[in-house]
């Protein structure tokens, strides 16, 4: 067992030894978290040189500012690309928010939800009181809104000032639908700065109406343009998985049931959506073939999914592949993460202070996923599955 990986995972579970023999014992592979270590060491030297910097002489100190003025120059040019964007397609103003949510319906124009139909959501909010919604919209009537306004729109105000009962009364109605109330919508975003981001119902509302809904505040500030693109890709990375598995079983007789579940789960990113299923439906064969399936829908959902699958600029290819990386040096570590660095751009954190919470959680499930190849540990996972789904990696891994 490296000593690399249980500084970097910070592991002081007398288990954890054993426990990664007991992986390498059942994948066939005595030597395998060797290989991953030195993989690693390797993917980090290389992005070290990129910030031209020495390798072998730099220290983590060092290289976390370094990490840190990487993100700031990659940001500041981002956000000039986007203001351009803006300036030549929108307004002469240059406005970033509307450059960006350009930017986002212009990459994922091809992407199509499976959602309610609009004439469903119609029926069942024509049963319920809906006068908070009205009056903030600018219509006299109930009636008069339902069959002017845009659904989109409705739905962004009626999870904003209904009250929390008519919310559940909703939320209970969408109990009887079936397969003919759903159809295919095209995903859009909006910029919004009143949405209530705290709200239980905000991404059952955005599911319904295939509309990400993003308050856009704090765009300027330094950190925040970054840090709202990698919560974009977390939601629209589980929006995907959603589809997948709506689409696998909507011509299942207990159909309803798997899609209020899918609807009404507010994980933030795909895998986190993926390890709450597969706890609610573990039983399930047909379920668990699917999630075989969904096993490459995995947490990488940082900046290389943002770079690859949504925005496609040049300037951020220097985080591909980073959301697992952590450098390590005399009992420290320093991740390469970028929602690590971002939450320390913006709480302006020291290196003393510094974040390694999400890097280590990708390494654990990047290290875990170096196993999955092998028959044999996916027959073995597959025992675990009607038990609990995470049981060896509890057995292994602190925190």
């Amino acid at each position: 067992m490296t000593k690399f990986l249980e500084i970097a995972l910070d592991q002081k579970n007398p288990n954890f030894h054993q426990g990664v023999l007991k992986l390498n014992k059942l994948a066939g592979q005595l030597n395998k978290d060797i290989q991953f270590t030195q993989f690693l060491k390797k993917n980090i030297s290389q992005k070290i040189s990129l910030l031209n910097l020495d390798p072998v002489d730099t220290s983590l100190q060092e290289l976390y500012y370094s990490l840190k003025e990487k993100l700031i120059d990659d940001e500041n040019h981002l956000a000039k690309s986007l203001r351009f964007l803006a300036a030549e397609n929108i307004s002469a103003e240059a406005d970033l928010a509307k450059g960006f949510i350009l930017k986002l319906n212009q990459s994922v124009g091809n992407l199509s939800i499976l959602t309610a139909k609009p004439v469903f959501i119609r029926q069942i909010l024509s049963k319920l009181q809906l006068s908070k919604t009205a009056k903030s919209l600018g219509y006299r009537s109930k009636s008069s809104m339902l069959k002017l306004e845009p659904i989109e729109n409705i739905m962004i105000a009626f999870n904003q000032f209904e009250t929390t009962s008519t919310l559940q009364s909703f939320k209970k109605s969408l109990k009887k639908i079936s397969i003919n109330d759903l159809d295919y919508k095209k995903l859009t975003f909006k910029s919004e700065s009143g949405i209530n981001n705290n709200s239980d119902f905000s991404l059952l509302t955005d599911y319904l109406t295939a509309t990400l809904t993003i308050n856009l505040s704090n765009l300027n500030a330094r950190g925040w343009l970054i840090k709202s693109l990698t919560e974009v890709a977390d939601q629209v990375n589980c929006w995907v998985a959603k589809n997948k598995i709506i689409e696998s079983i909507k011509f299942r007789s207990d159909f309803t049931e798997y899609y209020n579940f899918v609807i009404n789960d507010n994980s933030q990113t795909a895998s986190e959506f993926l390890d709450n299923f597969l706890n609610n439906y573990s039983n399930d064969s047909a379920i668990n073939d699917l999630l075989s399936e969904l096993s490459n829908f995995e947490d990488k959902s940082t900046i290389f999914k943002i770079d690859n699958n949504l925005f496609h600029l040049n300037n951020l290819d220097f985080w591909t592949g980073t959301n697992f990386l952590l450098d390590v040096s005399n009992n420290q570590s320093v991740s390469f993460n970028i929602k690590d660095l971002v939450n320390d751009l913006i709480s302006k954190k020291d290196f003393m202070n510094r974040t390694l919470s999400y890097g280590r959680m990708s390494l654990k499930r990047e290290f875990m996923s170096q196993y999955f190849n092998f028959s044999y540990f996916i027959d073995y996972l597959i025992n675990l599955m009607s038990i609990k789904k995470d049981s060896l990696m509890k057995e292994i891994f602190i925190g």
